[in-house]
């Protein structure tokens, strides 16, 4: 699935997240929003240096005019040779114009456009902005809402940088054919920073997605690499999206790896639980079974 664009889905990782109403002297409906601690995947586009961190929003959706005033906290772009990168403070969008999909996403799409940052001039522009909020009640009526953002940034006429809502770390199992199990989040040769993180980007016209992995590790003597395994069917129900594919050909750095054949993967991403997957891996012949459980 070859895309020009980058669309991937996140949530909070808080189960509990504030929604108020209030009603203003004109009668307009507004809700506010706290949409915590989303896990992030931003990368430099011209240095290629990418980084993981856990952004913030919060909202008030206008149900009357269809406007959102959005703010976002915790944004930070990496920059090569860098621990910390370039960390920005609070920005605020005012009156974005919004509308739901067919799906019944609430989904705002903007170019062009820059946020106010107190003390901050010349703000970064976000040439594409791009931002989908899937509001799913619980039966104990926990709100767990379904998140997907998108943001092209140019910062000061130079630096690019693409940032995507993002995705699931957790515990990566690898089952060898003779029983033995290697868990790279547990290996002490793999740092913090190089431990497997999970990322799906869904194509909503044609129900599949990519999967891609970064610092994948299934055994003790493989590199970490960043891999795409594409075009996994999915379908959704109930807020819950499921994942099934027979047989597919893993990429590394954009070229297929025909030495490597995946084949049947099964997942589930559920807005409250995170997300499962299994998969077999054919190494050399010999067949591993690789199961992962994480969270956003």
């Amino acid at each position: 699935m070859k895309k020009s664009r980058l669309k991937a889905i996140a949530v909070s990782i808080v189960a509990i997240a504030g929604l108020e109403a209030c009603t203003s002297g004109s009668s307009e409906l507004k809700i506010d929003q706290n949409l915590a601690q989303c896990l992030t995947y931003t990368k430099d586009v011209n240095t290629q240096a990418q980084g993981f961190n856990r952004i913030s929003f919060t909202s008030q959706f206008n149900y009357t005019d269809y406007t959102v005033d959005l703010a976002i906290t915790g944004l930070q772009i990496p920059v090569a040779g860098s621990s910390n990168g370039l960390q920005f403070p609070k920005m605020e969008f005012k009156g974005l114009p919004w509308q739901y999909n067919k799906d019944g996403w609430k989904v705002i799409d903007m170019e062009n456009i820059k946020p106010s940052i107190l003390g901050m001039n010349d703000a970064p522009m976000f040439k594409e902005f791009d931002f989908m909020l899937l509001d799913i009640f619980n039966d104990d009526q926990t709100y767990t809402p379904g998140i997907i953002y998108d943001f092209d940034i140019e910062i000061g006429g130079e630096t690019e940088a693409n940032v995507v809502g993002c995705c699931m770390t957790g515990k990566t199992v690898s089952k060898a054919p003779d029983g033995l199990n290697y868990i790279p989040e547990e290996d002490d040769a793999v740092k913090d920073k190089n431990k497997p993180a999970y990322w799906l980007n869904f194509d909503f016209d044609s129900s599949k997605a990519d999967l891609y992995i970064y610092n994948a590790k299934f055994l003790a003597a493989m590199p970490s690499l960043n891999m795409v395994f594409p075009d996994i069917p999915f379908v959704i129900s109930g807020g819950v999206i499921t994942l099934d594919s027979a047989s597919l050909i893993p990429e590394y750095n954009g070229v297929p790896n025909k030495g490597f054949p995946i084949s049947q993967l099964k997942g589930t991403v559920d807005f409250k639980d995170g997300m499962t997957l299994t998969f077999h891996c054919n190494f050399r012949g010999a067949d591993y079974v690789v199961e992962f459980k994480g969270k956003y």
